[in-house]
């Protein structure tokens, strides 16, 4: 039913969400692990981390739906997307 270009972004997309995951989920387990060394918030600042994840996850994801605009030659939405 879908094409292998569809199949690829949701691929694609998936294995961002993944890396992320296990970005934030090693700094949970580990932050407190630090065996006498610099904790991470010496080292970190986190204050903005979550909502800069956010804008390269939806940049990702709008600029995906373009592409997939501009492959049926819907100009409006490829301008909405990429606005």
């Amino acid at each position: 039913i879908y094409s292998r270009t569809t199949l690829g972004f949701w691929m694609y997309l998936m294995t961002d969400c993944i890396l992320f995951g296990s970005l934030f989920a090693t700094y949970a387990v580990l932050r407190e692990s630090t065996f006498g060394g610099p904790s991470s918030r010496d080292i970190f600042d986190l204050s903005t981390a979550f909502f800069e994840t956010m804008i390269l996850l939806f940049s990702s994801v709008t600029c995906g739906l373009g592409i997939l605009a501009s492959l049926k030659d819907r100009k409006h939405q490829v301008i909405g997307w990429l606005s």
